[in-house]
């Protein structure tokens, strides 16, 4: 491998790392950790309103449309605790940490051999390095779920043109 391979293969690697980076980044620890939130905050929400008309009702006897909301609220209680506990927002969140996590480690570590290289032909150790970095991106690709792939072109255009130097005006 002569030193343009390796430097060719190198930002192959990177941008796919980034590219992945950008992609669980932007759209999926942030989506299922806005859904997290969100159940978890309206089955407090509606619990705390649905216990206080229920009681507002014990005193309220005459007033039985309280006794209907409070039953309509807590109903929607019961059905947003069920979605919180048998949907795993949480999970698919950390999931795609994890992803964005591996990527980020994954990029880390083939700047680091460009800057180890220097510019300079590449050596047996290198290469090596670079092998196994390549294998890491395929096993990495292969734990992948099905990608959006619209988001992941966008991703794509989005880190091609973050590397491009700018043009002066």
């Amino acid at each position: 491998m002569n030193c343009d391979e390796f430097l060719d293969k190198q930002y192959e690697i990177s941008v796919q790392a980034g590219m992945n980076q950008r992609y669980h980044q932007q759209r999926y620890a942030t989506w299922w950790w806005r859904w997290d939130t969100s159940f978890k905050a309206a089955t407090a929400a509606l619990a705390v309103m649905g216990t206080m008309l229920s009681v507002a009702g014990l005193y309220r006897a005459t007033l039985p449309e309280w006794n209907i909301a409070a039953l309509v609220l807590s109903a929607l209680s019961a059905i947003a605790a069920v979605i919180l506990n048998v949907v795993p927002f949480g999970t698919w969140e950390q999931q795609h940490r994890d992803f964005l996590r591996q990527w980020t480690d994954l990029r880390e570590d083939a700047e680091a051999l460009l800057f180890e290289c220097n510019g300079n032909q590449p050596n047996d150790f290198h290469i090596a390095e670079l092998k196994k970095i390549d294998a890491k991106v395929h096993r990495l690709c292969g734990n992948e779920p099905s990608p959006d792939t619209k988001l992941l072109d966008k991703c794509y255009q989005s880190e091609k043109k973050s590397r491009q130097p700018a043009v002066a005006t």
